[in-house]
């Protein structure tokens, strides 16, 4: 298509010509570029002559829809943006192995069996219509692409036998490689499949790819060793492929199309046709070759050529990346001018291993604007000072726009920077499932409410109602300081918001419906599930219980937005939320130092900001003995730092249960036992084992003596009391890091191991094998956990229980902490059937400099070869703080907001898995914690919010 145009703006001729109708769009665009809005309601263009022209005719954008689903909205936002920068291509990478969302009318178990979700996240041919209608009224062509015979494993879902079998020997291992060309069924199918495609898709260009096809399993099968030996192949299977894809080729001929394949094809040996073009994509890093030698070698051999090497935007790193891309010149290599003039352009590439639809936007703007002008610009514009101008302006043109653009070049500010209202992205943790467009309801504080309805009297939900209004609508910092009271807009922000084109109307009540009845307790087993509707139907919170309700009125609060001078927005929104894991926790040693109910309760808060759900309660230890016993008052008399000051008394500790229940919180109590007891025995001595030297007592002490009967009764009367006032199901019971060479030291205790046949009554006692002592310890942990269950409860112990081959019942939790090899630790716990909780890599209180909460965002509990039912086990995970440098002053800064990261990788999908891209977000929650007066450390580097000057 010409594209051409010329502009003249003057006194006398004021006039667009274009050849057609492509070229007047283009017009249009530069013209929307020269006007300028100098005051209120006043716009100037200057005298102008402008004659215009792109330099190469293909200028695109390729995305993957297939590892992560991309929006129909999305899609058509970036045909908006792509239309701003005159790039006219939409390379739409379709389908891969990881998911087939195309609907095909032919072959509908293809989606419906390949999609990640056959019902909401597949393009339907209206979606594409609508797509490809959009992207012409735009002038961009919609190139699609359906990459076989490699990445095609969805494919095999939904159309039995089209894939290759692979073989171990003579024996189908169950596993399948890329398409069969050896089958006529395959073509059959492929003539069928295209036929339909080209309807769909009016491009005269095919994108058949045909890039990175592992071989190894075709050259398993022996139905393709056989076709091989009739073809006379050899062992060279580029000539399977080869035939494959002449085949392939054929059928896209006999449809009158022409086809793109990538630069990989050329390397197997595969004759293209004339037309044919080859779009190059190999880069140094990758394939240790620079991309301007393959450039020369392709159009050496005639071949017409689309260039992405140097502008693979999916990857991204801190700082003025897009320069770079500005800098790649399609025909800088060393070539005649023939050679030159066979490349056609280029496009950029988002591969979506770590984008969606959240991110998509964002990441592909405004860096794609730099490759559009070196694709339509003379080569003789390249990058000055005036370059950055320019880009700065596109880049607050694109805001002003509607789209969110990304702040690519340092510091600087758009006009429309306060006005970015809330589009989806700012929830956290990130919901399973989100719909939410630019579509708003003002709220006014003074005249909303919501209408409960659930059965019978609740007073958690009443509650939480009460406590979340006060959040919905915070537009200062009096939260933070009582003297923060200066609103964060001043009078003169208010926009008129009721003149936007999105504004829907006012909204005034929010419905919240529990069909269940009220629950007294949080348990393992709550239902957390909810949904949000607000659209001009229905403003709806559903949740089958009043936990649900209590998740989705915090991910409502960070929903709502102060834009203005008491001005509060909400845009439409649709979300389907649940965790993915039951157990999402967070530990917090009382015991080294002591941490008063005011900083618990502060963490409580911040741990429902972000859905977390188990307070693990690690009370005591060697240090000190906080709990204030009534059976056993000498406990914190005695083992408490100071017994007046620094102590838990059942009234603090019901205090911080009943305000944890209220945010759908449990509490875990753990009394950690054998081990870490020595402030047991400064009350109590004779609970401890006395330590020998050549069998005579030292004065020190060991571990709780197991060997004693009062040692037992000790704990049932101790722990009875405990469960009374604790009404979780579990109680941690711990059992790490028992230190035995006291207990070894000890003769009574080595005569009840022989009495009780650990040993063997003549057995001599190593001085260096642990391995009786481990038995002594699984029998004191037995008895234990026999007291434990006879009040109805069930235990928690750490990893070491289960290390020493314990034999424990089989509604034990096992804990994992330690770091090294935990993946292997896992897999031995969920291989013997015991349910796991993970902790190693979320030692919150090891603090290193710099921006490290990345590592624990991307700790996957499920990177280790389990099966399905291995995974299962892993009932969540715990973000620990432990006490030895951590006390009141710095809980909150310590923990959050390096915490999100955990909560977010325990609440959200696996695939929620980019840290660079969750960044924003983070920061965002940051801030919204700090407004809500929490002391949050900086935890991402340079920043700010709103309310550091009263810090």
């Amino acid at each position: 298509m010409d594209e051409s145009y010329k502009l003249t703006i003057g006194s006398h001729n004021n006039v667009i010509t274009a050849p057609n109708i492509w070229g007047a769009i283009r017009a249009l665009e530069t013209l929307s570029q020269l006007i300028v809005n100098v005051g209120q309601n006043q716009f100037i263009v200057n005298i102008t002559e402008i004659q215009d022209y792109p330099r190469f005719k293909h200028r695109g954008l390729a995305l993957d829809t297939s590892r992560h689903f991309i929006s129909v909205q999305n899609l058509l936002k970036n045909l908006d943006a792509m239309a701003y920068n005159k790039l006219n291509v939409f390379h739409w990478h379709i389908v891969d192995d990881q998911s087939f969302p195309y609907v095909s009318q032919s072959f509908p178990k293809l989606s419906s069996k390949g999609a990640y979700d056959p019902k909401n996240l597949v393009y339907t041919p209206d979606d594409i219509r609508t797509v490809v209608k959009y992207a012409t009224q735009r002038g961009i062509r919609v190139l699609v692409e359906f990459d076989t015979p490699g990445h095609t494993l969805s494919w095999g879902r939904g159309q039995s036998g089209l894939l290759t079998t692979c073989y171990d020997g003579s024996d189908p291992n169950g596993r399948f490689g890329p398409i069969d060309p050896s089958k006529d069924s395959t073509y059959n199918f492929l003539v069928k499949f295209f036929t339909e495609v080209v309807g769909l898709f009016p491009d005269k260009y095919l994108h058949l790819d045909a890039d990175e096809v592992d071989y190894d399993c075709w050259r398993s099968n022996p139905d393709i060793k056989a076709f091989m030996k009739a073809k006379d192949y050899g062992n060279d299977y580029t000539k399977l492929q080869e035939y494959y894809l002449n085949r392939l080729f054929n059928i896209a001929k006999t449809l009158n199309n022409s086809y793109i394949v990538w630069n990989d094809v050329l390397d197997n040996g595969v004759h293209l046709a004339t037309d044919a073009i080859v779009h190059l994509w190999y880069n140094e890093d990758d394939h240790h070759v620079k991309w301007q030698k393959v450039m020369a070698d392709i159009t050496k051999q005639g071949y017409t050529v689309i260039l992405s090497s140097p502008w693979y935007l999916n990857v991204i790193d801190y700082g003025n990346q897009w320069k770079n891309y500005h800098l790649a010149d399609p025909q800088e290599f060393e070539g005649t001018d023939h050679q030159k003039s066979l490349v056609i352009g280029g496009e950029v590439v988002f591969w979506s291993e770590y984008l969606d639809s959240a991110s998509f936007i964002p990441i592909a703007w405004p860096r794609s604007s730099s490759v559009a002008e070196r694709l339509w610009s003379s080569k003789k514009i390249q990058y000055s000072k005036s370059t950055d101008f320019r880009y700065n302006r596109q880049n607050c043109l694109m805001q002003i726009r509607g789209i969110r653009v990304d702040a690519t070049t340092g510091p600087g500010f758009c006009r429309c920077d306060y006005q970015n209202f809330s589009v989806g992205d700012n929830i956290w943790p990130f919901p399973q499932s989100m719909i939410i467009n630019e579509t708003f309801f003002i709220i006014d504080p003074n005249n909303f409410h919501f209408v409960s309805t659930i059965i019978g009297d609740c007073d958690l939900l009443d509650k939480a109602i009460a406590r979340y209004k006060k959040l919905f609508f915070i537009d200062d910092c009096s939260l933070v300081d009582p003297n923060g009271t200066e609103k964060f807009f001043d009078e003169k922000s208010a926009n008129n918001l009721t003149k936007n084109i999105n504004f829907k109307g006012i909204l005034t009540n929010i419905t919240i419906l529990v069909s269940q009845e009220c629950e007294t307790e949080p348990d393992i087993d709550m239902i957390e599930n909810y949904s949000i509707d607000i659209n001009d139907r229905m403003t709806l919170i559903y949740s089958e219980s009043v936990w649900g309700a209590i998740r989705a009125l915090e991910t409502m609060s960070q929903l709502i937005e102060n834009v203005g001078y008491n001005q509060f927005i909400v845009n439409y929104t649709s979300i389907n939320d649940f965790p993915r894991f039951k157990y999402r926790g967070l530990l917090i040693d009382t015991a080294r130092h002591y941490i008063s109910v005011q900083r618990l309760e502060q963490s409580l808060d911040a741990m429902a900001y972000n859905k977390l759900n188990v307070f693990h309660w690690h009370m005591t230890d060697d240090q000190s003995i906080p709990y204030v016993s009534q059976v056993y008052p000498k406990l914190s008399l005695k083992g408490a730092y100071n017994s007046k000051t620094h102590i838990y008394t059942i009234e603090d500790i019901n205090r911080v249960i009943n305000y944890a229940k209220e945010r759908g919180i449990r509490v875990l109590i753990e009394l950690d036992t054998p081990g870490h007891t020595m402030a047991w025995g400064k009350a109590y001595p004779e609970l401890m084992t006395q330590c020998y030297t050549n069998g005579k007592p030292n004065g020190n002490y060991g571990p709780l003596d197991p060997s004693k009967q009062s040692t037992y009764d000790f704990i049932e009367k101790l722990f009875k009391e405990i469960l009374d006032i604790f009404p979780d199901q579990y109680i941690h019971i711990g059992g790490d890091e028992v230190d035995y060479n006291c207990w070894r030291s000890n003769p009574n205790i080595i005569d009840y191991m022989r009495a009780k046949s650990i040993i063997k009554k003549t057995a001599a006692i190593s001085k260096k094998s642990d391995i009786e002592f481990a038995k002594l310890e699984e029998h004191y942990i037995k008895k234990v956990i026999d007291i434990i269950r006879s009040f109805n409860r069930s235990s928690i112990v750490w990893q070491e229980i289960f290390d020493n081959k314990a034999k424990l019942l089989p509604d034990t939790v096992i804990h994992v902490w330690k770091y090294d090899n935990w993946q292997s630790e896992l897999f031995n716990v969920t291989k013997a059937g015991y349910q796991v909780i993970l902790s190693s890599c979320w030692y919150l209180n090891r603090i290193s400099y710099g921006t490290d909460w990345h590592k624990y965002y991307t700790c996957e509990p499920f990177s280790f070869k389990g099966t399905e039912q291995q995974n299962n086990l892993i009932i969540g995970g715990e973000a620990t703080i432990w006490g030895e440098w951590v006390d009141g002053s710095n809980l909150i800064g310590r923990t959050w907001p390096r915490g999100l990261a955990v909560a977010e990788r325990l609440w959200s999908s696996r695939e929620m898995k980019n840290a660079f891209t969750a960044n924003r977000r983070f920061n965002r929650q940051h801030c919204l914690m700090q407004t809500r007066g929490l002391r949050v450390e900086p935890s991402n580097g340079v920043g700010h919010c709103h309310c550091d000057h009263f810090l």
